[in-house]
């Protein structure tokens, strides 16, 4: 990724703290600092359980609670248009409302999804809904 375009890309991702941000043509490998997870991830390990030896959290959910006393705090969801349309619903809630199954995650939390180059029509509707769209150029 050249200059500029990377110059481009911190600066949308400084003016947006709020809203997901779906990347098209941006590689999860960019972002050194954030906490990167493939799209391909088991819905299984998506959630927060609550069991009796307390709460199960898995491995990238501690990273980003951790990352969550730094300024930055990146989720970057990657590969999100090599999965099925139906299966990318699965994040819908970490996307509407940052929690999982009611567990709350970071407020300062912000979620990169990535897709390559000209797949925005793999894209879910609802997903798409939910999330603001930048194509690095």
């Amino acid at each position: 990724m050249n200059e500029n375009i990377k110059k481009n890309l911190n600066k949308v991702l400084s003016a947006n703290k709020t809203w997901p941000i779906i990347l098209e043509g941006v590689d999860a490998n960019e972002f050194t600092k954030a906490t990167v997870i493939p799209a391909t991830l088991p819905s299984s390990q998506l959630g927060v359980i609550n069991d009796i030896n307390g709460l199960v959290k898995p491995g990238w959910v501690v990273s980003v609670e951790e990352n969550g006393q730094n300024k930055t705090n990146l989720l970057v969801i990657a590969g999100i248009d090599k999965i099925e349309k139906t299966e990318q619903r699965k994040f819908r809630n970490l996307l509407d409302s940052k929690s999982l199954n009611g567990y709350p995650l970071p407020k300062n939390l912000q979620i990169a999804l990535t897709v390559d180059a000209g797949n925005r029509d793999k894209i879910d509707g609802e997903i798409l809904s939910l999330t603001i769209y930048y194509k690095a150029e």
